[in-house]
């Protein structure tokens, strides 16, 4: 296999890198709200993401093919506020289909919602946003090796504490990060009538 690269993304990467990740996260995970709305809005999304001075996105690429991603905040409230304030005129475009949708229009309002809702207290605003490896390659150690540059770059912003939040049936993301020392802190519904489980992991 050939070396594995782990990049930190730029604040002004080319579209195609936010498009492979678009790509990515459609592929893998299929079932998303996020990835209901189409990959031309997950790719603005991404980009508009990684634009923000309080967020950060890892590829992990073999032979210049991107294998996995790790997006994450330092605080995602004001990630969201800088999206909605910077790129709304973007990403209006590409949910203008499904905007008329009243079941889009309330998953919206939850996701937007989300980071002001706390039912542990004294959780930590930055987080990890998404992490996703293809998976032919999962448990071929590039998810340690991400998480492992995740870690880097929060001591560089200088965080210590951050929340993990994974759906209750995503069962080997809840082993992969309590293998790596996340404490279980609870569960939280980010959508109506689905469950997530909640973790805090000291960096």
């Amino acid at each position: 296999m050939a070396p594995l690269e782990i990049r930190l993304l730029a604040a002004r990467e080319s579209p195609e890198i936010y498009a492979e990740l678009a790509r990515l996260h459609a592929e893998e995970i299929s079932g998303g709200f996020l990835t209901s709305l189409g990959t031309p809005l997950l790719a603005r999304l991404y980009r508009a993401i990684g634009r923000s001075p309080d967020a950060f996105i890892l590829t992990a690429s073999l032979e210049k093919h991107v294998v996995g991603f790790l997006c994450a905040s330092t605080d995602t409230r004001r990630v969201y506020r800088y999206v909605l304030s910077r790129s709304w005129i973007h990403l209006i475009p590409a949910l203008a289909r499904r905007i008329f949708s009243w079941q889009t229009v309330r998953r919206c309002w939850e996701t937007l919602r989300y980071p002001t809702r706390s039912p542990v207290p004294d959780l930590p605003g930055a987080e990890i946003l998404n992490f996703c490896v293809t998976q032919k390659l999962q448990r071929a150690g590039i998810g340690q090796a991400l998480f492992a540059a995740m870690k880097d770059e929060y001591r560089r912003r200088d965080i210590r504490r951050i929340r993990i939040v994974t759906g209750a049936n995503q069962l080997s993301a809840i082993r992969f990060y309590e293998k790596l020392g996340a404490e279980p802190v609870g569960t939280i519904e980010v959508h109506a009538r689905t469950e997530s489980r909640l973790f805090r992991y000291s960096i």
